[in-house]
């Protein structure tokens, strides 16, 4: 694939590689499952039971050093990844480092923590950030808006994240081609993701509670956050007994896909994202999307599966939902054009090879 005469030496450095949910280990745990001769990857991470068999996982400083990477990409924004940027700083290391985002520096998400955590995080290790960084691989133009506004200067690139292969298989099987024997859906909206005020939810139980739509039903999959349990209490005392919302626990694997399968409708209409990967999966899988513009679907081809609307508009969720929900039939058949667009698009296969390429682009040579 990449063709040097010394093997590119990447260090993905990562809070918690144990916690498989989200983006960044979806990102670093593909990336790591590429092998190529003249490419060695690691992962430093401040916990992962699967230290002692696996000598990929970087634990220590001294670990970090030993090996002298090119590269060092650095995979979100928090307490562990500035501690390692301070490091870095103090050694004044001549590797290239690497920056995504992943959402964090969306408004919305900085705007969640209290100001003097924003404030001894920019003392801390975000200005070392912006100083020493030089490439920004990033999900949407709307990261490196927000990334400029930081104070970012250097390289930005957009590269997308992928969808799993057995979903893409899955989703190849169902819509490969016009056939009578698409899956039969439900009149079913589906909402998967962290039960969070981030996410939306709160204003998706609302509006689903006040329109009570007949023969629909809601169905709400995730975890609740500790911090955020008595928002689920809200929820909760939202629901009444003649409208049909269900809140289940986390889904995962097959069980999510056919919760996808058997939906009509995947709602996301969360504040801040960096690019959100459930609607894509759901996508793929026949769901038209009922999401909100901050889900960063701006440069995808939306054919007649993506229906997006304003955050900022009041009433924008309801007015959607509604024209939605009263559709025929005929609404919610496939569009095999953009599911098929989306399957060659989200190949993780392709996305590694950009990454490998940017790599190249960016290391430094050894002195």
């Amino acid at each position: 694939m990449i063709d040097t005469k010394e093997p590119l030496i990447i260090v993905h450095v990562m809070k918690n590689y144990e916690d498989k949910r989200g983006g960044i280990y979806n990102v670093v745990h593909n990336l790591l499952s590429q092998s190529a001769p003249n490419i060695r990857q690691y992962v430093m991470t401040n916990k992962s039971s699967v230290a002692a068999s696996e000598p990929y996982i970087l634990n220590t400083q001294e670990q970090l050093n030993a090996i002298k990477p090119q590269i060092i990409h650095l995979h979100g924004m928090n307490g562990f990844i500035g501690k390692s940027l301070r490091f870095l700083n103090k050694q004044k290391t001549s590797a290239c480092l690497v920056h995504s985002p992943h959402g964090h520096w969306h408004p919305y998400v900085q705007n969640e923590r209290r100001f003097y955590k924003r404030w001894l995080a920019n003392i801390l290790y975000e200005r070392i950030l912006f100083k020493q960084c030089s490439h920004y691989f990033v999900l949407t133009q709307q990261e490196i808006k927000n990334l400029k506004e930081k104070g970012a200067v250097g390289q930005f690139e957009i590269v997308l994240n992928g969808l799993d292969h057995t979903l893409l298989n899955l989703s190849r099987k169902y819509y490969a081609e016009t056939s009578s024997a698409f899956p039969e859906k439900e009149n079913t909206i589906l909402f998967i993701g962290e039960v969070s005020p981030r996410k939306g939810v709160l204003e998706l139980v609302s509006v689903f509670q006040k329109m009570a739509p007949k023969h629909w039903q809601l169905k709400i999959y995730g975890p609740v956050p500790q911090r955020y349990e008595k928002d689920e209490a809200e929820l909760q005392s939202l629901i009444k007994d003649d409208v049909s919302i269900s809140l289940n626990g986390s889904i995962f694997g097959q069980e999510k896909y056919t919760a996808m399968l058997n939906a009509k409708v995947f709602c996301l209409p969360s504040f801040a994202e960096g690019m959100a990967l459930g609607p894509l999966e759901a996508a793929t899988l026949g769901c038209k999307l009922l999401v909100s513009d901050a889900c960063g679907y701006e440069t995808l081809p939306h054919g007649t599966v993506f229906h997006t609307y304003d955050q900022n508009q009041e009433g924008a969720l309801e007015r959607l939902m509604e024209h939605i929900l009263t559709q025929a039939d005929s609404f919610f058949e496939p569009d095999l054009d953009t599911i098929r667009h989306m399957q060659r698009s989200f190949e993780w296969e392709a996305i590694i090879n950009h990454y490998f390429s940017l790599y190249q682009k960016a290391a430094v040579p050894r002195i």
